[in-house]
């Protein structure tokens, strides 16, 4: 599946992030949130349902999940004040809010 969001594509098959056709790197773990977040737009994930996405019954420490959310806001240029993409629910978790086309089978 594909996605496409401003400047960005989101490949999920080949676990790629593109903007202007050139690599964004991501960790893996930042990629699965991306995914995740991306797939649910514009219903908002919980943190524990990001957690039990990530680590699947492993547990992790409450900070890590903010870390990687920073980490994607760095590498999409979003920014936490005014966000363009990734928006933070205080006290619940983070949605989607940029505008994604429908997903297409074809990179």
């Amino acid at each position: 599946m594909t996605y496409r969001f401003g400047d960005f594509v989101l490949s999920v098959d080949a676990r790629q992030l593109l903007r202007h056709g050139e690599d964004v790197r991501l960790s893996p773990e930042a990629f699965e949130v991306l995914q995740a977040l991306v797939e649910a737009a514009p219903r908002a994930l919980s943190k524990p349902e990001l957690h039990d996405r990530l680590w699947r019954g492993i547990f992790g420490t409450p900070g890590k999940l903010a870390l990687l959310v920073a980490e994607l806001r760095t590498a999409l240029r979003d920014d936490a004040g005014s966000p363009r993409y990734i928006r933070t629910l205080h006290g619940f978790g983070y949605s989607f809010d940029a505008e994604v086309s429908e997903p297409s089978e074809a990179d």
